[in-house]
């Protein structure tokens, strides 16, 4: 037997021999058919609804906060971040979920029924979460993670307090390097696995995963970059002496390749197989860098220094995860590289700079 709806939903019936796990009333089959009782129009037909749970805890972060700028303190996000994921609901939802006034950010009605919902689905999802960690024996034990800078400063401390709420019986040691010396360092055993730059071909001992696609980024002072502001062609940036790490990095490798492709030439002012060094350098007015967007996230948010894309064309760099063909991850490790890949997909999504291109 179906029912009537009668909420103004364009989906008027549901089965009424299904219980809703959101709702007392039988009526509402499913969680979808909870949205719709919100009578927002876009969650009215659940299929133009495409919210993630990291989504609505920012959100709720801004609701208890009243503030952008709280939540950012209270969710270690940068504030810009936040603000994209506040716009990007409202847009999806075709509703102002906040008033912003000189009292804060006040919600509105249609805000404070999604607040309602959101509340309950973060709660479950946290419920069900410890049920699900506490069944079975609980993940527990060590292990060593190798990875670049620039992937360290996006997500090592996202990773280490992630593994602490999730999996904390778990004890993840990062270990930093450029890619060269992370690839040794897994051929080696001295880590379990790592995530490196460049090329899918590690080697006959090595196994490789496609983790990340990520564009480079010319970095200078914000005096130098002005001009620059959309991207730098590569051609303008490879006509000055730039700061590039030492030929052995697979960024100077990459570099040389789409050069070469172009019929361009490289002149380094300055070899520099120390990102902290490049950064300092460039911060300095020396000259223009290039790394990954990742590296100098923080110095280009707290305007230290501009990162631009590199353009016509853009230079784009892999990730890949690597570890010995006779040892691959097994469950303890393999939730740590789940986390990974979702703190970078959260990233990507957070971050309209582009940084990241493709999260498989």
């Amino acid at each position: 037997m179906n029912r009537e709806r009668g909420d103004g939903c364009s989906k008027r019936t549901v089965s009424a021999n299904q219980h809703c796990w959101k709702c007392d009333d039988c009526s509402y089959s499913s969680w979808k058919a909870c949205w719709a009782r919100l009578k927002i129009p876009a969650l009215c037909g659940l299929e133009t609804a495409s919210m993630e749970l990291w989504q609505l805890r920012y959100f709720v972060a801004v609701s208890e906060g009243q503030s952008i700028a709280q939540a950012s303190t209270r969710l270690h996000v940068a504030s810009p971040a936040i603000s994209r994921v506040v716009k990007g609901l409202e847009d999806e939802l075709g509703v102002r979920l906040f008033n912003r006034d000189g009292r804060g950010m006040q919600l509105t009605d249609s805000g404070r029924l999604l607040l309602d919902h959101a509340t309950n689905l973060l709660r479950d999802a946290e419920l069900a979460r410890r049920e699900v960690a506490s069944s079975g024996a609980q993940l527990s034990g060590d292990v060593t993670i190798g990875a670049t800078p620039s992937l360290i400063s996006v997500c090592g401390l996202s990773l280490v307090r992630r593994c602490r709420e999730i999996f904390p019986k778990i004890q993840p040691c990062l270990v930093e390097g450029y890619s060269g010396y992370l690839l040794n360092w897994a051929r080696a055993g001295t880590v379990d696995f790592a995530f490196v730059n460049g090329s899918s071909d590690a080697g006959p001992r090595l196994m490789t995963e496609h983790i990340a696609t990520e564009r480079l980024f010319a970095i200078g002072t914000r005096e130098i970059m002005a001009k620059y502001a959309s991207g730098i062609p590569l051609k303008s940036l490879l006509d000055q002496p730039i700061l590039l790490p030492s030929p052995q990095n697979s960024i100077h490798r990459l570099l040389v390749d789409y050069a070469n492709r172009s019929s361009l030439t490289i002149t380094p002012l300055m070899d520099v197989d120390s990102v902290t060094l490049m950064k300092d350098l460039v911060m300095d007015g020396m000259s223009i860098g290039v790394l990954p967007y990742g590296a100098v996230q923080r110095e280009v948010e707290h305007g230290l220094m501009a990162a631009v894309p590199i353009v016509d064309p853009e230079v784009h760099s892999t990730t890949h995860l690597v570890y010995q063909k006779d040892r691959p991850p097994e469950r303890l490790g393999r939730a740590v590289i789940d986390l990974m890949r979702g703190i970078l997909s959260e990233f990507r999504s957070t971050h309209d700079c582009g940084a990241i291109v493709e999260v498989p």
